[in-house]
């Protein structure tokens, strides 16, 4: 299936960031200042004045934001907060965020990064890795001014599968040496759901000694970027109404949205075409356990 719905024309990403101005933000900001600074013991015209000067408002953001850290009330990428909250691992977000696109907000402004998987061939390229590909790259966690890179090769150690490939390589090492799992191999246990119960898979090869997952193909790859996708688009659908509600115009935010409706069908979609190959994993894993417990039972 030809992905043409990704782009409107070889536009070879045609603004692929612009920026916005965010009219509604300074408002927004001397508010909030407002309200913590009359919980500090200024009265109303008192905090307002000193509300008015950017500093005042930086420093109460501050305070407002370590109170909840799920505010978007100053500076940050759209995605990253997103994959934060899900538990995608940091590594795994630039692949995921050049399928996605996203929204940066950085002083005032607000810039669009567009979905990079414009057609299939791009989206393997990210997926199982290729030539030819565009990706953007983050320079800390936060990810503020995320670079584009052109026509670059995606090598297979370093696509999205192949980073999933590692997590589930060492998810088997801990568990077959009886290690505990670090906070960050939970976390994408945990991201990962269990529509394709890849831990239970994990315990029975462990068990059994018999391979069930080829941690290399293709449906575990296609598998775990469905569910990050579906829980990543979930959160960001939930951000970007509270900034259609706060910042920014609904025009650019419906665009976005589309987009990652667009993304979240090509992998759904990817997903449906190995549910046969599921099925087989499935169907194995059970005869496996059948026969354990047929075994224990003699």
């Amino acid at each position: 299936m030809e992905m043409n719905q990704f782009a409107k024309g070889d536009c070879e990403l045609t603004k692929a960031l612009f920026a916005t101005a965010l009219p509604k933000n300074w408002a927004m900001r001397e508010a909030v200042c407002r309200d913590i600074q009359s919980q500090s013991g200024f009265d109303y015209f008192a905090a307002g004045k000193k509300c008015r000067n950017d500093l005042a408002q930086k420093q109460a953001l501050r305070q407002a934001q370590n109170k909840d850290s799920e505010l978007m009330l100053d500076d940050y990428n759209i995605f990253t907060k997103a994959a934060a909250k899900v538990g995608i691992p940091s590594d795994m977000r630039d692949s995921i965020m050049s399928m996605t696109g996203t929204i940066v907000v950085t002083n005032n402004n607000v810039h669009f990064y567009d979905s990079l998987a414009q057609d299939e061939k791009s989206w393997i390229s990210h997926l199982k890795g290729g030539e030819s590909a565009s990706i953007y790259s983050c320079d800390n966690v936060s990810c503020l001014h995320p670079s584009l890179q052109r026509n670059i090769t995606i090598l297979p150690e370093k696509s999205y599968a192949g980073k999933a490939k590692q997590q589930l390589k060492n998810l088997k090492i801990n568990f077959e040496n009886n290690s505990e799992f670090t906070d960050s191999e939970i976390a994408f246990l945990s991201s990962i759901g269990d529509i394709f119960p890849i831990y239970d898979y994990i315990i029975l090869e462990s068990i059994s000694g018999v391979t069930i997952l080829d941690s290399s193909s293709e449906l575990i790859a296609s598998y775990t970027l469905v569910q990050h996708l579906k829980e990543v688009i979930t959160e960001i659908r939930r951000a970007v109404t509270s900034l259609g509600a706060k910042q920014v115009s609904n025009e650019h935010l419906e665009r976005y949205l589309k987009e990652l409706n667009r993304v979240q069908l090509f992998a759904n979609e990817k997903w449906t075409s190995l549910q046969t190959d599921a099925n087989r994993i499935d169907k194995r894993a059970r005869l496996i356990e059948q026969h354990l417990i047929a075994k224990e039972k003699s």
